[in-house]
């Protein structure tokens, strides 16, 4: 179950878009996230409106 995620690296995936704000995926540090084209939304800075 994805609830129960305790640790993920998306880092370098070229993932682009907003970043889902459920649990648990807006638990993980910033680093986890790390080094994609277009990532944004918590841990990360917002999104660009528009």
């Amino acid at each position: 179950m994805i609830e129960k995620l305790k640790h993920v690296n998306f880092r370098t995936n070229k993932l682009c878009g907003e970043i889902p704000q459920g649990r648990p995926l807006n638990i993980f540090p910033s680093a986890a996230y790390a080094h994609n084209l277009c990532l944004c939304g918590k841990p990360l800075p917002p999104c660009k409106q528009g």
